[in-house]
């Protein structure tokens, strides 16, 4: 039986290579069979991270659902690729600017 959180040498899973992608069914499958919506790579890279590099919206929002919890680090990396579907994703999961003190 296949571990749906294995991963190779650099932390590569199969949802986060599927987050390139952006195909939401398998990223369901995967989720629903035991994968991490959190898992960092060994370069600190996270299926959240790449969807919001890809644009991915719908892709995002299930990550988010799924238990990620680092949307706001992620608001730099979606403006600056131009990914406006992922910076809204992201804003409307809470993911705001930090806040000045």
């Amino acid at each position: 039986r296949a571990r749906p959180d294995a991963a190779d040498a650099a932390g590569q899973t199969a949802l986060l290579l599927n987050a390139k992608g952006g195909d939401v069914a398998i990223a369901a499958m995967l989720l629903e069979h035991g994968a991490r919506a959190d898992h960092v790579t060994s370069a600190g890279v996270s299926a959240l991270a790449l969807a919001a590099k890809h644009g991915h919206r719908a892709l995002i929002e299930l990550l988010i659902r799924a238990g990620t919890s680092h949307a706001g680090e992620l608001l730099g990396s979606a403006a600056a690729s131009g990914q406006t579907d992922a910076l809204l994703a992201l804003l409307k999961a809470g993911g705001g600017p930090p806040h000045l003190d």
